[in-house]
């Protein structure tokens, strides 16, 4: 799991999103090295909770990976 901490609102609503670029850098700095091309955010991560994104390091190859969102 992935675990960001982010300000949101009453309603759990990010102020802003958690783009691909800083799952990216998440990734790399637990030296996991994944291509821009490889990971798949179907739904913009724009609240509070749990979310799933794919990377597909590989052809035919998909792995889900969750993204927990904490309120600060």
């Amino acid at each position: 799991k992935i675990t960001f901490n982010r300000e949101a609102d009453e309603k759990n609503q990010l102020y802003g999103s958690i783009s691909k670029k800083e799952i990216l850098d998440y990734l790399l700095e637990n030296n996991i090295k994944v291509k821009s091309d490889d990971l798949t955010i179907k739904d913009q991560i724009k609240s509070i909770g749990e979310h799933k994104i794919e990377i597909s390091p590989y052809e035919n190859l998909v792995k889900e990976i969750s993204i927990l969102v904490n309120k600060n």
